[in-house]
């Protein structure tokens, strides 16, 4: 069975693929000529099992949507699940002075990803991670990944090669290995 990934990120179409080569999944890459739509909620896997489905009943395919939020501490939780529009309003530099005279600089991201067939519910799976945010920007980036430093991390996620992001991300996003185990187990005839 080929699975579509809605995305247009090559990190996570190359992460995904990374992965999902030892379960032989038929993985594509697929956008449409028209945004897919994200309900407002907290609850990433709420908001990934949304589109999933959307995105499976339009196109009558099977489908992967993912979905990540940044749960900064310091600022009880945000930007949590609306971190991509907070990336269009707020700098790295806007995030580290409300950083400013905080002492935890600790943050949880949850990264969720829900596969959906056509007509059925979505199955989620999820990934929980922690870092800290840095107390400078550095690199070309979004704004959190320019302060962002994830547990297993020695530096700023932005410094890293893709290639070693795709390797760091292989080794500690298992929300993909979630997804190969289901693959095979329920969906390889």
């Amino acid at each position: 069975m080929k699975v579509y990934f809605i995305t247009t990120n090559s990190k996570k179409l190359d992460t995904a693929k990374a992965v999902l080569v030892k379960y032989t999944v038929d993985l594509e890459m697929f956008s449409l000529d028209t945004e897919v739509p994200e309900i407002q909620e907290y609850d990433t896997a709420k908001i990934a099992g949304f589109s999933a489905q959307y995105v499976a009943n339009l196109t009558q395919k099977p489908c992967i949507v993912t979905d990540v939020g940044y749960f900064i501490r310091a600022l009880n939780g945000f930007p949590g699940a609306f971190i991509k529009q907070i990336n269009h309003y707020l700098t790295s530099e806007d995030f580290l002075n409300l950083m400013q005279n905080k002492t935890d600089r600790s943050f949880e991201m949850v990264e969720s990803l829900a596969f959906c067939e056509p007509n059925k519910e979505p199955k989620i799976f999820e990934t929980r991670s922690s870092g800290k945010l840095a107390s400078e920007a550095v690199g070309v980036g979004s704004s959190i990944d320019r302060i962002m430093i994830r547990d297993g991390m020695e530096r700023v996620q932005t410094t890293y090669s893709h290639e070693e992001l795709i390797d760091y991300y292989a080794k500690n996003l298992d929300h993909w290995d979630q997804f190969g185990k289901y693959y095979m187990e329920n969906l390889v005839k």
